[in-house]
């Protein structure tokens, strides 16, 4: 076996990564804070060379209730939105791969329309663009490091009612690093990988006030394993250091703070039914904190289930995939509002060539 040949006789290594990185796609929305996807690396552990499109939708239904003297009623939030992503790898000989990811892995949105709530009015947009340079270096079939940089660009805009204020930020761009490891098993598609992303720090400048952007690093660890022939299985956990992320006006003060970090996990299975479907199940759960949350993000952890279906031919893979999320009851630190039976559905799609 040489070093370019990853794919085990018997179990869908190849199939099942995909359906693995769909979670990326269409399950992160409310998962840690403002992050939408975990940033994968997955794309280096393709076979050759590797290009990929990937599109998602999430719709959230959040809404809660607040009460105070003459008024309550129900509190809507938060709206739909898509994702959109490529990725690219090429081997360089048998122990270099090199890579490249464009994602939006932050971002948040809230608008709240309900008259007579005191935040009536106030909508918060943030978003983060990424541009990843990644690379992979094998010493043999079992160990290899992992390395590059992130480009990160985000802007936002943000309408107060209390105080009255709107503002909207033009671009800024910081870059991170990631650093990590794996270690491989081939004959039983057995892989374990745990990589490093480092925090980010923008300053937004406004057309009123300016903004303070941190946006948190983080640990990530992928496993799979074949447990059976043509079956794989497939867990993760991510820790995000959301207690030193925030996003602060100037003349506003604090828009979106985290009282403590947020572990996210995910288990399931990928079978392969023929040479050309394969699918995967995948549990997912980020535990709640309990504490207060900020207005802006009303839902505190969640559980997920993805399903995810791949046709393969040729040189050609499509995965499409449906995820449902429970979101986390919460209370707002500002208001009060009790945020509870929230849900998000998200639909989306991958298409991938190899030669």
């Amino acid at each position: 076996m040489t070093l370019c040949d990853r794919t085990a006789k018997g179990y869908p290594m190849k199939s099942v990564l995909t359906a693995m990185t769909m979670i990326s796609l269409s399950a992160p929305a409310f998962a840690g804070g403002i992050g939408r996807t975990d940033q994968p690396v997955d794309v280096l552990f393709q076979t050759g060379t590797f290009v990929e499109l990937s599109f998602g939708t999430l719709v959230p239904t959040v809404s809660g209730s607040f009460a105070s003297p003459g008024d309550s009623g129900n509190i809507a939030v938060a709206a739909p939105f898509q994702v959109a992503g490529l990725a690219f790898k090429k081997d360089f000989g048998d122990r270099l791969s090199l890579g490249l990811t464009v994602d939006q892995p932050f971002a948040a949105e809230a608008e709240y329309t309900r008259p007579g709530y005191p935040l009536f009015g106030t909508e918060a947009h943030f978003k983060t663009n990424s541009l990843s340079f990644l690379g992979l270096y094998r010493f043999n079939d079992a160990f290899s490091v992992i390395g590059g940089v992130r480009v990160l660009q985000t802007d936002g805009d943000v309408t107060l009612t209390a105080p009255a204020y709107s503002t909207t930020y033009s671009p800024d761009t910081d870059l991170a690093y990631v650093i990590g490891a794996a270690f491989e098993k081939p004959e039983i598609a057995l892989r374990l990988a745990v990589t490093y992303s480092s925090a980010t720090n923008f300053a937004l400048k406004g057309s009123a006030g300016t903004a303070s952007v941190d946006l948190p690093q983080s640990v990530k660890v992928d496993f799979q394993t074949g447990i059976a022939a043509d079956t794989l299985l497939i867990a993760s956990a991510r820790w995000a250091d959301w207690s030193h992320a925030s996003i602060t006006d100037s003349t506003a003060g604090p828009l979106i703070t985290y009282n403590g970090n947020t572990v996210s996990y995910t288990i399931g299975l990928g079978r392969k039914f023929s040479d050309t479907w394969s699918g995967a199940v995948l549990l997912g759960y980020e535990p709640p904190s309990g504490d207060p949350v900020s207005d802006l993000i009303p839902t505190d952890g969640s559980a997920s289930i993805t399903v995810a279906g791949i046709y393969t031919r040729n040189r050609i893979k499509v995965t499409g995939g449906v995820m449902y999320r429970k979101l986390g009851d919460a209370t707002t630190d500002t208001t009060g509002a009790e945020f509870s039976g929230n849900s998000a559905l998200g639909v989306g799609m991958k298409v991938a060539l190899s030669f």
